[in-house]
């Protein structure tokens, strides 16, 4: 079957922490993401919620085009930082951080 589409496909790069149960319910149990959910920082350095391959992810998506090592790492950083806000106790080296690539079709 073929498509023609109007906009060609766009490909984006997230990065970010399994959203585990434990993380949960820790994040859920703190005032600060309780006002996050309700209000949500707008902006490239804010912290989104994703579904992906069967399991909810927290991170962010890169603008960039290309990427090195060094940046990916300045991103887990960032990520790892802005969650020990939420969750200052939560011991983070138990979670993997993840990259992988979406498409997404106007």
């Amino acid at each position: 079957m073929w498509c023609l589409l109007n906009t060609p496909p766009i490909v984006k790069i997230f990065m970010g922490f399994q959203l585990t149960i434990d993380l949960k319910m820790k994040l859920n149990q703190t005032q600060e993401w309780k006002q996050f959910i309700v209000a949500p920082e707008l902006g490239k350095n804010s912290l989104i919620i994703i579904p992906y391959d069967k399991h909810e992810y927290i991170g962010r998506y890169s603008d960039a085009k290309l990427m090195t090592l060094t940046d990916i790492r300045l991103v887990a950083n960032a990520v790892e930082a802005a969650l020990q806000n939420f969750a200052p106790e939560y011991d983070l080296d138990t979670l993997k951080f993840s990259v992988f690539p979406q498409v997404f079709i106007a």
